[in-house]
């Protein structure tokens, strides 16, 4: 298990958790940040942060330290 935020451009990786608590969380679990759900790590801007991934039809934008919330499996 590694975090959303370790993972390689390319990767389609399985989402195993979504830690933390408050607004956060809860926004994170209404874009569909569910467990089980399949992600894929579309690229990384230049300087690394954020990084731009699909879930499900969805291109999503996050910034590194939300996506070390999320625990996936490759």
């Amino acid at each position: 298990m590694i975090n959303l935020s370790d993972c390689k451009q390319g990767d389609v990786v399985k989402i195993v958790r979504v830690q933390g608590t408050g607004l956060l969380r809860k926004r994170l679990l209404e874009m569909g940040f569910m467990k089980g759900a399949e992600i894929t790590i579309v690229k990384y801007a230049p300087l690394r942060d954020p990084m731009e991934i699909t879930i499900g039809d969805a291109h999503i934008s996050l910034r590194l330290k939300e996506a070390s919330m999320i625990n996936v499996e490759k």
